[in-house]
């Protein structure tokens, strides 16, 4: 039995291995399909989103779904296409910061150009977006997003200057 069982383990072990495998198909992609470093939109919950940071937005771990930011948070954005967007943020003033600051006024601007204000913000979560003027974006190019606080909370203890809590930021249709 097991002479048997010894042959049959050795004649399945035997098979010829090829010495060469060819090259399987390629293909290249369209340029519209191939990944970006930066998108249309990013969340901080998301492991990309210290790619979309250029100033006043603090360093987090890289877990948060949240970060504080400075005055002028900035990001970068690469759309697509260019038409039909709406530009769409999600963030907090909490009630602690508030009652140092009072009701803010965000303002945000799109490569340089502004786009939307919203005056007299009240403490709490918002989410607010604003049409996209026709020709202010381009496609396959970095857009730069600058979002201002006009008060911000300044801590006593280390002095850093805190304006809002920002979840996450984008383009959207």
């Amino acid at each position: 039995m097991r002479a048997g069982l010894f042959a049959v383990l050795l004649l399945s072990s035997c098979t010829p291995v090829p010495q060469w495998y060819s090259m399987p198909n390629q293909r290249t992609g369209r340029p519209e399909t191939e990944p970006v470093g930066v998108g249309s939109f990013m969340a901080f919950g998301d492991r990309t989103a210290s790619e979309y940071v250029v100033a006043d937005i603090l360093a987090g771990s890289g877990k948060e779904v949240w970060r504080w930011t400075n005055q002028k948070p900035t990001l970068k954005f690469v759309v697509m296409e260019t038409a039909r967007w709406a530009f769409q943020v999600t963030f907090a003033l909490p009630e602690a910061t508030w009652k140092q600051t009072g009701p803010v006024t965000l303002r945000v601007f799109v490569n340089e150009q502004l786009i939307a204000t919203a005056a007299n913000l009240p403490a709490g979560r918002h989410e607010l977006r604003w049409p996209v003027p026709a020709g202010l974006l381009k496609a396959n190019v970095e857009t730069i997003v600058r979002l201002e606080v006009d008060k911000v909370f300044i801590a006593e203890a280390d002095q850093a200057r805190l304006g809002m809590i920002l979840e996450n930021a984008g383009f959207v249709k």
